[in-house]
């Protein structure tokens, strides 16, 4: 028998019984056993909407199929639920939530759906067989041969169906009485579901016909196989082998069975014979097909349930239906949900990353929308799209990068297309042999070329079953990162597998700001990062420009020091050696001293047979080596295998990154070549890569909770849907000793306190924030959940920067009254690019003392503080407290103990002459940024408090309170944020 006795085989085994009993033996339904589904009216009408009326657009299967059985009954729709769950029933590779989304869109569709019952539900996690490529990117030839067969099938006299459903062959017979050349695989499934003990599992083209060639001895030898029928031949080889191997053995899973037949196995693993497979099983050893589980987890899985995520969320219907209502940014929105549902965009840093284009000064929402649109759902092919997406970039002067459009085209239709990442890309073309010459932006010619060679590598890997471009993206990816290992840790380098080195590290935090070419006053640096110590909430507030983001990102850069990754770059000079073919070195040339001779170098040569090894001479730099030629089994596929001496040479003479220039020459008077070699060094350069303690996160407007931050569980897809900030706070409390940074850039573009109320609580009082309240057993077994409850760790440092214009939100006191607000408001043109002195220039951390160990020194402010700080500082701080509690504007014992703090940092770190200006800097970011209100309100307050701060001689102070005194009489109202 052949009946599968893999872990839910079973379920599936049990959905094929409800099927022969439901669809075949009756007009029955199995989801709803009782009403009448599988009925010939309901064929007929499907066939007329599905086979009939074929949908030629360029939309994704579902879109058409929607527009299809528009109109249609619940019965026809349910109808078409169930033959798409048939169809899907045996696929292994498929994730089960993609299957479910499938069958489920579909019966959302009845103005009364019906749900798919546990036990079917149960079956959908569980898979037979890979089908293979053209299951997938042939969905709709394969369901109307099913419905088409369906309908001969119910029009079947009583006697003869009776016949075929107890008599296999007589069912055989039946079901390919109906076209099925386009269709092999859906008629193989079907075959297998309904006589599970007589067919085989095989689905895939030639698995059958290469079975029967390689048992043919055990039926009577190959003539003889050659003239039975090949489902009898195979039943026949089973019961011959059934003695040695047992009842109800599967050909797939015995190693010494599987290396005699499958042609792609040798020794019970595939043949390296496949461009890249090297690279992928240095990641995957023992990788034999894309079928394989880890490879499933790790790379497939998510993608695929981003495909449909995207499919539903970025549809045809979907998009026209915001855009006919003008809600561009709920378009924008779910633009940038998709780019968050998977770990393949560079997001770090919004506005230098792969979401950049939504971040430009100059940005459109509606002409994106439109522009969006036409690339996923326009006329033409996704290169013409893309072409056309690139020239509304152009024109809009936004960047042009190939990341994002690619992005949402391969998961829009991951049949056809194909992500482009520039590194990875490039190093796959010339794997590939491709010279093409890949820019920085995208360009429908060059993604016309890129996808020939995707499709041309899915065919040479056929026989490994890739399912879809996700698969040969996958294949691309892992090849490429399973390079030589990187000089450094990489931190957030956006493609892993590079080398890293650590950007050189300034003496100073003063010294680095230098360094890259900034000039603040020594003393903002300091206050800046007393405040951090003081309590890590810092509002950078100020007129656009004035440096307020880039210095949170030089503190923390020095702090969490930025990496530079090497980026190889080819050289441009004409190949050297005549006839010379030019290949990039791969890592098998140095961990098993292999190179790989391209096919066009063996034309017009005579090269050795299959199987064989044989001598060779190479030639390089001027000197003689010996090497051994292998000829794999493979046609023209032949290695080059080197001997001490050449491999001596070549370690000394090239590195991952150069290229080889090759070219063969004939040996006089004798059939054999002989092989040139030169080795063609890159150049490299540096680029830097953001440190993943560091979190650069650009506000958005319709940020109205904090799942924008903190992420949520999405109980469609079972998982947690994380953000880049959940990952750094738990990065932190992994690694308490270290500090994070987190940039909010423009942070009052939302309300504050709408999406960052969680986290000043928790940061006031150390309580936890709630993440969700699933139960493990909720959740993809795949993505454990994060914590239910998490504390902001106390080595992250938040800082957000503020603009104010009439697109931002003023800050309530609650925000205020929790964080250091400094302004930067100054612009001196005068001293502009001559580097002055410094005000208060002495205001600086002392030479014996370093950043991270104020930072490490930050903790919670309290009583304690308060009590430490002299009598002077507390009688000062009194003063002022007391003076504002005549006006009822007094501040709390948080404020008090926040300022003591901050004191005590300064006297420690600073040193204690420094106080009094401390104190001026504590009054002008902590007492005054509460002060908003009429003229009425302030101007007797202010006028009292201007004459107190002058004659303390804070004077910092003093100026902002004589510019709010004037603001607040010429125009009746003022508040501390200019």
């Amino acid at each position: 028998m052949a009946i599968l006795k893999r872990e839910g085989a079973d379920k599936i085994y049990a959905v094929a019984q409800l099927f022969r009993e439901q669809a075949l033996e009756r007009d029955g339904s199995l989801l709803t056993p009782g009403r009448a589904v599988w009925t010939i009216p309901a064929l007929e009408d499907l066939e007329q909407r599905f086979v009939l009326s074929p949908d030629h657009s360029s939309d994704s299967f579902d879109q058409k199929l929607e527009r299809q059985i528009d109109g249609a009954s619940d019965t026809v729709k349910q109808l078409m639920a169930e033959l798409l769950l048939m169809h899907l029933l045996v696929v292994h590779g498929m994730s089960a939530d993609t299957k479910r989304l499938r069958i489920s869109r579909v019966l959302g569709w009845m103005r009364d759906p019906v749900v798919i019952p546990p036990d079917i539900d149960a079956a959908l996690d569980y898979g037979l067989a890979s089908p293979g490529t053209h299951f997938y990117t042939r969905r709709d030839t394969h369901l109307r041969f099913f419905i088409e067969w369906m309908l001969a099938w119910k029009r079947l006299e009583p006697s003869t169906l009776v016949q075929a459903l107890s008599e296999p062959w007589a069912f055989r017979e039946q079901i390919c009485s109906v076209d099925n050349r386009s269709a092999w695989l859906q008629r193989n499934a079907l075959l297998h579901l309904v006589f599970p003990e007589a067919f085989e599992r095989a689905v895939a083209r030639n698995d059958k016909k290469a079975l029967v060639d390689a048992f043919a001895d055990r039926i009577g030898g190959p003539e003889a196989a050659a003239a039975m029928d090949e489902d009898k031949a195979i039943l026949e080889i089973r019961k011959s082998l059934e003695p040695t191997y047992g009842p109800g053995f599967d050909f797939y899973e015995i190693p010494e069975l599987v290396v005699q037949w499958n042609s792609r196995f040798q020794g019970g693993v595939m043949e390296a014979n496949a461009p890249l497979l090297e690279r992928l099983r240095a990641a995957y050893p023992g990788w034999q097909s894309f079928a394989d589980e880890r490879f499933i987890r790790d790379e497939t899985t998510y993608k695929m349930d981003a495909s449909a995520k995207t499919q539903e969320r970025l549809g045809a219907d979907t998009l026209r239906q915001l855009i006919d209502s003008e809600d561009y940014d709920q378009v924008v929105q779910l633009v940038e949900q998709v780019a968050q549902s998977t770990n393949l965009l560079w997001l770090r840093m919004p506005r230098e990353g792969d979401l950049s284009i939504l971040y430009w000064q100059d940005f459109d929402s509606a002409a994106f929308s439109r522009a969006l649109y036409d690339l996923l759902h326009g006329e033409g092919s996704s290169p013409e799209r893309l072409e056309r997406y690139a020239s509304y970039a152009r024109a809009q002067g936004l960047p042009v990068k190939w990341t994002l459009p690619t992005y949402l085209l391969m998961l829009m239709y991951p049949e056809t297309d194909i992500f482009v990442k520039p590194e990875a890309t490039k190093w796959f073309l010339k794997q590939m042999g491709v010279s093409l010459k890949l820019g920085s932006k995208a360009s429908g010619e060059v993604y016309a070329s890129i996808l020939e060679a995707a499709e041309d590598l899915r065919e040479q890997l056929a026989p490994f079953e890739p399912q879809t471009m996700l698969d040969i993206q996958s294949y691309i990816w892992v090849a490429y990162r399973a390079g030589e290992p990187p000089m450094a840790a990489t931190a957030g380098a956006e493609d892993e597998g590079e080398r890293v080195q650590t950007d050189t590290h300034a003496a100073t935090v003063y010294e680095h700001i230098r360094s890259k070419g900034y000039q603040f006053p020594a003393w903002l640096v300091t206050d800046y990062v007393l405040s951090l110590a003081t309590k890590p909430l810092v509002i950078l507030s100020g007129i656009s420009g004035t440096g307020k983001t880039k210095m949170a990102q030089l503190v923390s850069e020095f702090v969490a020091p930025v990496q530079d990754r090497e980026v190889v770059i080819e050289p441009s000079r004409a190949p050297q050696l005549e006839g010379a073919v030019r290949v990039s070195i791969r890592p098998s040339a140095f961990q098993h001293r292999r190179l790989t001779i391209p096919n066009v170098l063996l034309d017009g040569v005579v090269v050795p047979e299959p199987n064989s090894i044989s001598d060779l001479i190479v030639r390089a730099g001027g000197q003689r080596f010996e090497a051994r030629l292998y000829a794999h089994s493979s046609a023209r596929n032949y290695q080059v295998h080197m001997k001490p001496q050449l491999y001596e040479w070549f370690r000394a003479n090239a590195e991952m990154g150069d290229l080889l220039e090759l070219a063969t020459t004939p040996v006089s008077d004798s059939p054999e070549f002989q092989l040139e070699l030169s080795v063609v060094r890159s150049e490299r350069r540096m680029e830097s890569v953001l440190s993943e303690r560091v979190a650069f996160l650009s506000v958005r407007p319709d940020w109205t909770d904090n799942r924008a931050l903190l992420g949520y569980f999405n109980p469609l897809l079972q998982r947690y849907q994380g953000t880049e900030l959940l990952s750094l706070l738990l990065r932190a409390e992994a690694n308490p000793d270290e500090p994070h940074f987190v940039v909010l850039d423009e942070m009052n573009l939302a309300k504050v306190e709408y999406y960052f109320s969680d986290f000043l609580s928790a940061m006031e009082s150390g309580t936890e924030m709630v993440l969700h309240d699933a139960e493990d057993d909720e959740a993809d077994a795949e993505e454990p959940l994060p914590p239910r409850r998490l504390k902001v760790p106390t080595n992250v440092f938040f800082t957000g920067t503020v603009n104010v214009d009439e697109t931002t939100y003023m800050f309530s006191p609650k925000v205020l009254d929790r964080a250091n607000t400094i302004e930067f408001n100054s612009v001196d043109l005068d001293e502009y690019g001559r580097g002055g002195a410094d005000l208060a220039d002495a205001f600086r951390l002392s030479d014996d003392v370093t950043l991270e160990a104020l930072l490490a020194a930050s903790r919670r402010p309290g009583p304690e503080d308060w009590a430490v700080i002299s009598t002077r500082s507390q009688e000062r701080i009194r003063a002022i407290h007391s003076l504002m509690a005549e006006f009822n504007l007094h501040f709390g014992y948080r404020v008090a103990n926040e300022i003591a703090r901050y004191l005590a940092l300064t006297k420690e770190f600073v040193g204690e002459d420094q106080l009094d200006f401390a104190l001026d800097l504590q009054v002008l970011q902590k007492v005054l940024p509460k002060l908003s209100g009429s003229r009425a309100k302030l101007e007797k307050p202010l006028e009292a408090l201007l004459e107190h701060l002058e004659g303390e001689g804070l004077n910092m102070s003093a100026a902002k309170v004589s510019r709010m005194l004037t603001t607040v009489r010429a125009v009746g109202f003022v508040s501390f944020v200019e």
